[in-house]
């Protein structure tokens, strides 16, 4: 849900880059329904939409980091690049 300059500059090992007008159509062609699919933003919301869209599409392990990327970092969690 991160834009790709934001992917870029540092992200969660394994992370892919969905822009949210796109998650609908990527998740159809990206994901398993079966698959675990954790979102996360830059602080959380959006995420947290992505996530509510796709359990509406059926998903069913679906997730969001709350508090986006920047709670992740606060955490003390590790980013790459």
């Amino acid at each position: 849900m991160r834009t790709e300059a934001e992917y870029k500059a540092g992200s969660v090992e394994g992370a892919i880059v969905i822009p949210f007008n796109e998650v609908k159509a990527r998740a159809v062609s990206e994901l398993g329904k079966d698959e675990e699919v954790i979102f996360h933003c830059h602080n959380g919301p959006i995420g947290a939409q992505a996530a509510s869209i796709l359990v509406e599409m059926g998903y069913s392990n679906v997730s969001n980091v709350r508090g986006g990327i920047a709670a992740w970092q606060v955490a003390g969690n590790p980013l790459v690049q």
